[in-house]
């Protein structure tokens, strides 16, 4: 048996390279249809890369870390807090001597305290409510007519340009919003960590705009001569009943598509 079993790999070999050789002459007569396969990639690869050389990356360079200037812009009438327990109070009263409003600090126990309160105060009254058992998180209350509904996630940059009092998203500014949020998070980070810490900001951007959906289309499209010819010289030999008449002779199924598999090979190697 083992004898039997030599001579058979022997000959799925020897085939294999008559058949290949016999590839590689039809490849050579047929120079037209051969330089289609070697060029028409070459060509989308080329298309590929001037697509990309027009569309390059965009970077944006950043934007050093600054303090908020000391100066209140706004006119806050009083600032309370709850809940009541050490960590809120260091905190607010860091957040109340910086921004110099140490006698006008409340505290209350709960956030329906807080709101009552608010109801027998001026309009510049805010509130702060501490959420869970650490004081990582919170919110602060603001009267209605000061800040923009949170719903609002667009503003018109006209309106910003031509005044900033039209501009509600200034509001966020002029009324102590962000000048109360980074004193509380500064108090935070402090308490954490025992040092004021600033928070940077990312060296650069990058924005990528060359649409990427088009590498998948443009790989397939490189793939598809190949492929194409490959379907019309099989349906070509199966029409002449080339494949059949070798099989009678002796032809092993895996010669006669090996051979093929390593003329794609080759060709896509040398386009490649």
């Amino acid at each position: 048996m083992q004898p039997n079993i030599i001579r058979r790999d022997a000959g799925v070999w020897h085939q294999t390279k008559s058949l290949l050789y016999k590839n590689l002459l039809i490849k050579w007569r047929t120079k037209q249809q051969s330089l289609q396969e070697l060029i028409l990639p070459l060509l989308l690869l080329c298309l590929l890369i001037l697509i990309s050389t027009l569309n390059p990356h965009v970077y944006y360079g950043g934007i050093s870390t600054m303090e908020l200037e000391r100066e209140d812009y706004h006119l806050l009438k009083g600032l309370g807090y709850t809940p009541i327990n050490n960590a809120t109070n260091h905190i607010m009263e860091e957040v109340a001597q910086e921004m110099h409003l140490q006698d006008r600090l409340e505290m209350f126990s709960s956030e329906e305290d807080l709101e009552n309160a608010s109801l027998y105060e001026p309009s510049g009254y805010v509130g702060v409510v501490f959420m869970g058992s650490t004081p990582t998180s919170y919110k602060l209350r603001f009267p209605y007519n000061q800040l923009p509904l949170p719903s609002d996630y667009t503003e018109s940059i006209a309106n910003c340009f031509a005044s900033s009092v039209n501009c509600r998203a200034a509001n966020y500014w002029y009324s102590g919003f962000i000048r109360l949020q980074t004193l509380i998070d500064a108090a935070i980070i402090q308490m954490d960590h025992l040092r004021v810490v600033m928070m940077g900001q990312p060296g650069s951007v990058e924005v990528q705009k060359f649409p990427h959906a088009l590498i998948s289309i443009y790989l397939v499209l490189a793939f598809t001569p190949f492929i194409t010819f490959l379907i019309v010289n099989v349906a070509a030999e199966k029409e002449h009943r080339l494949k059949d008449t070798m099989t009678m002779m002796g032809l092993y199924d895996s010669a006669f598509w090996l051979k093929d598999t390593m003329t794609m090979m080759g060709l896509y190697e040398s386009a490649f």
